[in-house]
Order: structure tokens, then sequence, then C-alpha cells
């Protein structure tokens, strides 16, 4: 449980915080600069808009859950060199938000890198989005269906998010203090990994806005959900903490 309902700056004692869920997020302001931040959404709805995919969510990049536990481990591998070419260039002229992250993990821990699979290579990492609506209630663990992947082996996960558009109104994350256990699983709403809103009753939690340009951690294993909002832009990924206490990262 949480000691405080509070953010808190980035330090060891908090990115362990966060893994032990003793607090509820991390944030980090300035990731990036106004000017880069909407460079870097600006380029973002440009590759959007080439590939035709201009929608209610649309991605940039690929996830396990989609590409993998649901098309198979042979396709998510497939397609995370073109995954990594695209983020590349999209970031080109400003920053790799992932790069980034990797290097201030590595300030507080010894072993930081992308995940790799056996037999297949590394994963992707970096995913963006552009949201109008409401996220439903979810937690991310992807323990069950991904039992025969490296993520398998993780003790603990954590979420970034670098915020590179913040609409005027709405787009506040909501974390409860509540870790998803198996047994919530019988709350999951039918054909997605999105749960009843009856699995955080009378559940405390926190809501925070995102301010642009900055960066958001927090464990992802707490259920969660961003309130409706029209085009908000943000990017992250997974950090898994693994058996012999290195970070890995991963989407």
């Amino acid at each position: 449980m949480w000691k405080s309902f509070n953010a808190y700056p980035l330090t060891e004692e908090n990115l362990y915080g966060l893994i032990k869920n003793t607090i509820p997020l991390i944030r980090v302001p300035r990731f990036g600069t106004d000017q880069e931040a909407e460079e870097l959404a600006e380029r973002f709805l440009q590759f959007a808009a080439r590939s035709n995919s201009v929608k209610t969510v649309t991605r940039m990049g690929i996830s396990q859950y989609e590409q993998g536990t649901v098309g198979g481990k042979d396709n998510y591998f497939r397609r995370v060199e073109g995954a990594w070419s695209n983020l590349i260039t999209v970031c080109k002229t400003t920053f790799n938000p992932t790069v980034k992250v990797m290097g201030i993990l590595r300030e507080y821990f010894a072993d930081v890198d992308i995940l790799t699979e056996e037999g297949y290579g590394r994963y992707f990492a970096g995913v963006a989005k552009l949201r109008t609506g409401e996220t439903p209630v979810h937690s991310d663990f992807p323990l069950l269906g991904a039992t025969d992947w490296a993520i398998a082996k993780m003790e603990a996960q954590l979420s970034w998010n670098f915020y590179l558009r913040i609409p005027a109104q709405g787009g506040e994350l909501r974390i409860w203090d509540k870790l998803w256990q198996v047994e919530d699983d019988r709350l999951l709403e039918k054909g997605t990994y999105y749960h009843d809103k009856k699995i955080i009753s009378d559940i405390p939690s926190i809501t925070i806005k995102p301010v642009l340009g900055e960066l958001i951690l927090f464990n992802s294993r707490n259920y969660h959900t961003v309130l409706p909002a029209q085009n908000r832009i943000a990017m992250g990924s997974w950090i898994s903490l693994m058996p012999d206490e290195s970070l890995r990262l991963w989407s």
C-alpha cells in the first residue's frame, strides 16, 4: 500500500518505492522541452497521416499484446525492426525518448537495456499513441498469456510515459492503490484486457493532470485509467525488473 497519495521526484529510493508499490508515481518535469514535445507530436502525426491510420486511437509502434499475444510471437518479432526504424525516423530531429529514459535509469541501476527474446532478438520499446476518448480501467502485468515469453520472468513492471500533447480539458491519469491479482480476471470485460469498474470500487486513488514535456513513471500493475480527452499524445513503454536486478524495456 502507498505511504501517501502524492507524486514523488526521481530518486533511487523512489524507483524502488514504485517497484514495491509504496508510492503511487514519479514525475520528471521537463524531460523534454515544450518545443521538443511539440515537434515529436507533429512528426508522429505526419507519420500517422502517411500511413492513413488517424483514428480514435492512432499508434506508432507495436505492442507485445496486440501483435504478440494475439498475433503470435513470430508475428511480433517480424515487425520489430520496422518499428525501430519508424521510431528513429520520427525522432531524428529531436531525441529518442526511449534512449533518454534508459540513460536516466542507468544513473540508478547498473544494467538497463532493451529486453531480448531467445531465438528472436530484441523487443521494440517506445509506442506513441494519439487517443481521443477514455482509456478504460485496466492493469498491465502480462504474466497470463505470456508464459513462453521472456517477460514472464519479470518480478515487477513499471510504465514510463512522455507527454507530447496535452488537451486543455481532460486527459488526467488516475491510478488506484490496488495491484492486479489473478482472481481479478473474473471481472474482465469479454474480449478485452479491461476490467469492470467494480474491481476498484471503494479503492483510494490519485488523479493527476500531466504537463507537456514531462515524464511520468508508475507501477503498471496498479489499476489505472486516462479520463476522457481529445487528441492526447503520449509515448512510452514498459520497464521490467528481472530476477538479476536488471531493468529491461519493451512494448
